[in-house]
């Protein structure tokens, strides 16, 4: 007869409990929903979660082998995951918790949702860099924790506004929490600041020479982004799937996924996490060369944005001037005038002979991303694009007055919306 100390029995006990334990986590702001908390009901008996520090996160560890599963706002009637999917969440008996999920989400990855549209085109050297900041099949949720006096003025900001706050935040994806510290938040975009749902852009914080193992200056291989509010695009793909077209075609562009947002615990809803045009955007597709000392020479970068006239390319812009209508994004790493390169490319388009070759202009215009651009412009009824309105564009031009490039972006007004028929020319 094995005769067995308290002792050992509870550890006994504690460890067989530890094995069979399930845990269940879970995003979600039950003040959003007139609540109080969140419960897990599982297999018919409901069980309050705990969340550490009031956050947005919800958790309860249960001892056995689930069955059936779904979240409940407590102290807030008919908000219940049973009530709005029609059927419970099924456990996963190979795992031993849940994914990161989100209250009302039915399905937390995608991938079986999902259809990728046929590349039409060899891929860009470019994609292969691609982050999974932006993955496929996912929407990551952000929790941005700030000062309260810095949240009241953030949220009251004017499209004249140019401040930067300090912030941490939170970044969920569906298999993992990661949290930064000593970041930065500030207003992006243009005509949509305006609007009640502001879009905004976050950067890590800087690396530090003295301390060589810091942490949260990168996340998945970026160090800035942009939360765009999509407030034109009631779908919230608009802009996703103009690019899929674009990547299907061989053009550069840069990534973007759906994002929800939170900012001290409060929803702000669904917005588009999407990558920056920068510098880095430049190394990705045009390859630019480095000299003797290991340094980039980028060339220039401009963003066409139409104002009282349109950003053409034509050097008579009435009262205004080239610089009204053209934002240096990157500018030339030899250091002269940033808008040399820009002006030089227009006298080059207004000097062209009427009937200069194709093999000509091709020398020194790449035709055929323009012609890309155009068509897709034209296919998804870009308005505000080039074609349309000289907005939201992109022209890149290599090293000392090398090749223009020519490529669209910003499509979250297409696919019909306030759609015309014009006729145009190329």
């Amino acid at each position: 007869m094995k005769v067995y100390c308290l002792s050992s029995l509870f550890v006994l006990t504690y460890i067989i409990n530890s094995v069979n334990a399930a845990l269940f986590r879970v995003i979600c702001s039950p003040n959003d929903y007139g609540g109080s908390g969140v419960s897990v009901n599982i297999d018919g008996k409901s069980y309050d979660m705990k969340s550490e520090n009031n956050d947005i996160l919800y958790e309860y560890s249960y001892d056995g082998t689930p069955t059936n599963y779904y979240y409940e706002v407590t102290g807030a009637k008919g908000q219940d995951e049973l009530s709005l999917f029609g059927s419970p969440r099924n456990w996963n008996e190979k795992n031993s918790s849940t994914l990161y999920e989100v209250y009302g989400r039915r399905h937390t990855i995608g991938d079986d949702l999902i259809k990728t549209i046929p590349r039409l085109y060899p891929a860009l050297e470019g994609y292969g860099k691609y982050s999974l900041l932006f993955q496929e099949g996912e929407i990551p949720v952000i929790n941005v924790h700030m000062k309260p006096a810095d949240y009241s003025q953030l949220i009251s900001l004017t499209q004249d506004s140019d401040v930067k706050f300090t912030i941490d935040f939170d970044l969920y994806t569906p298999y993992e929490k990661k949290t930064f510290t000593d970041a930065t938040i500030e207003l992006s975009g243009q005509g949509s600041r305006l609007q009640e749902k502001k879009p905004y852009k976050i950067d890590l914080a800087k690396e530090d020479p003295q301390n060589p193992n810091k942490k949260n200056t990168v996340i998945y291989n970026r160090k800035e982004f942009k939360l765009r509010n999509i407030r034109y695009d009631p779908s919230g793909i608009k802009n996703k799937i103009a690019g899929d077209i674009a990547e299907s075609l061989g053009l550069p562009i840069t990534q973007a996924a759906p994002c929800r947002l939170y900012i001290n615990n409060k929803s702000y809803g669904l917005y588009e996490i999407a990558d920056m045009y920068k510098k880095k955007f430049v190394r990705r597709y045009f390859n630019p060369e480095k000299d003797s000392d290991n340094e980039y020479h980028y060339g220039s970068l401009y963003k066409g944005v139409s104002g009282e006239y349109p950003a053409l390319f034509y050097s008579d812009v009435g009262d205004g001037s080239v610089k009204d209508l053209y934002e240096t994004i990157v500018k030339p790493t030899e250091g002269y005038d940033p808008y040399k390169d820009l002006l030089d490319m227009i006298k080059w388009a207004e000097d062209l002979p009427a009937d200069a070759s194709l093999d000509d202009i091709e020398k020194q215009f790449d035709v055929e991303m323009f012609l890309k651009s155009a068509i897709l412009e034209y296919m998804l009824c870009q308005w505000d694009g080039y074609i349309y309105n000289g907005n939201n564009f992109f022209t890149y031009i290599e090293p000392n007055n090398g090749k223009y490039h020519f490529f669209s972006y910003d499509f979250d007004s297409t696919f019909g919306k306030w759609c015309e028929a014009k006729t145009v020319k190329f």
